[in-house]
């Protein structure tokens, strides 16, 4: 009989011998250290004290803070090596955005954090903002869903949970696509309602080192972050800022 390690499990068992027989004693992974309620409450509270970012680095830094403020039990730091989480990854210079552990607990949560940004300019604050657009959405898509991809193996061998959280001001990341020739990232669009879940391939297998697998099914499920409207300079697009979180429960 072949015995394999269930979700929620880790891979690593501990052998013992009854009756000349081998029974394998699972060994419970690791809780998490923050749920999926508790992100959304800490993005809830973000958005009434932050409206926009100048950065992807000035929104993790600012989601820090305040989960430190709100949990305080918490050990919270930024841009982790993989290493150090105990994740086999073969690049030593890989990080985690985000890492907390509950000291009482012993729970572990990993977070990466996406800002994509299209061109926004005003005053939030008597604060000058100035966005500018970044990768390709068809990128910032393949990098969202590859983050998954990795904080996945990361749960399946470590347990605890883990989120992928997307802020964006632009409209293309959350509404789908209009009609036509479906584009080169059919398969990792993310806009409302899609579920992310299976291999997932660039169209008509372009691109094959693109390709991601992931085990889970991750619904897309987008909430208002904030309106800066009335702030902008005369913007008729990139008013909204929308997010999303993929949570990975190992």
């Amino acid at each position: 009989m072949v015995l394999t390690a269930t979700r929620g499990e880790l891979a690593e068992r501990q052998a013992h011998t009854e009756g000349g027989a081998i029974v394998m004693a699972a060994v419970p992974s690791k809780p998490g250290a923050l749920t999926l309620d508790q992100v959304h409450e800490v993005m809830s509270e973000l958005s009434h004290r932050r409206l926009v970012f100048h950065s992807e680095a000035d929104f993790q830094h600012a989601f820090a803070q305040l989960l430190e403020r709100l949990y305080p039990n918490l050990n919270v730091r930024l841009e982790i090596p993989y290493r150090s989480i105990g994740a086999a990854e073969p690049d030593s210079r890989i990080v985690v955005d985000l890492f907390c552990s509950d000291p009482d607990t012993g729970g572990v949560t990993a977070i990466e954090f996406k800002y994509k940004k299209r061109s926004w300019s005003g005053a939030v604050g008597g604060e000058q903002v100035r966005l500018l657009p970044g990768a390709a959405n068809d990128l910032g898509r393949l990098y969202f869903v590859h983050d998954i991809s990795r904080l996945e193996r990361w749960t399946e061998l470590n347990g605890g949970t883990a989120f992928v959280i997307l802020l964006t001001n632009d409209h293309l990341y959350w509404e789908p696509p209009g009609g036509g020739k479906p584009p080169n990232d059919a398969a990792f669009r993310v806009h409302e309602g899609v579920t992310l879940a299976g291999e997932l391939r660039w169209t008509n297998y372009e691109y094959p080192a693109n390709t991601r697998s992931l085990r889970g099914r991750f619904p897309m499920q987008w909430r208002q972050y904030s309106d800066l409207s009335e702030y902008g300079d005369g913007q008729r697009k990139g008013n909204q800022l929308r997010y999303v979180v993929a949570a990975i429960d190992g």
